[in-house]
């Protein structure tokens, strides 16, 4: 599977997460996010489809310069939860919380829904102002994803979804290539076989 078809069977998985009732009971508790309630952080894991649809509909301008997803990670700043880029993301994440979890889940199941009727055309897209092609979107918003869906069960106390192994290692490719454009391709080496050489290698 490609990154898109990918990131939609992670959706699929994604859909029962989003509905459990130990997500509905702790909805306005703190998540294991600082600053973030867990509605909102469910809020912002579903945006990894919303996000996706709405470029969809975006397409790019043909001069524009296309951005890996690695690029779009490693161009962007690092912002802490109280700056004004992690504030408008709070807010964001909240908004589309805002009617409540089963609002917000019969939404991810409708943007999961018209992302299965969208065929490929080639046409490079805008994510948020960055010219990507679509596979590359698709990998932006997998990465997203997974991410989101651990911190989100994490938060919860409930399992993390379990998702296709080539999910996770497009996943961790992605996060290591950031990484490694970020602080040096020998440092991310060094993390993983001599971690105590080095000290913060994260992608975000």
């Amino acid at each position: 599977m490609g990154s898109f078809e990918l990131l939609l069977d992670s959706c699929d998985r994604v859909v029962h997460l989003l509905g459990t009732d130990e997500v509905a009971d702790q909805w306005s508790a703190p998540s294991a996010l600082a600053e973030w309630s867990v509605g909102g952080l469910a809020g912002h894991l579903a945006r990894s489809a919303f996000n996706l649809e709405r470029a969809l509909d975006h397409p790019a301008p043909p001069s524009q310069p296309l951005a890996s997803a690695v690029e779009y990670y490693a161009g962007s700043e690092k912002h802490d939860a109280d700056s004004p880029v992690g504030r408008r993301i709070r807010e964001l994440g909240d908004i589309d919380a805002g009617g409540g979890q089963g609002e917000l889940v019969a939404r991810f199941a409708g943007s999961i829904k018209k992302l299965r009727q969208w065929r490929p055309h080639g046409q490079p897209v805008l994510l948020f102002h960055t010219a990507m092609a679509v596979p590359e979107c698709a990998t932006a918003c997998l990465l997203e994803l997974v991410v989101h869906s651990d911190d989100l069960a994490i938060s919860a106390g409930v399992q993390t979804p379990g998702f296709d192994p080539a999910a996770l290692d497009l996943v961790m490719t992605t996060l290591a290539g950031i990484s490694a454009h970020r602080h040096g391709a020998m440092n991310v080496i060094r993390s993983l076989s001599r971690p105590s050489r080095v000290s913060d290698v994260s992608a975000f």
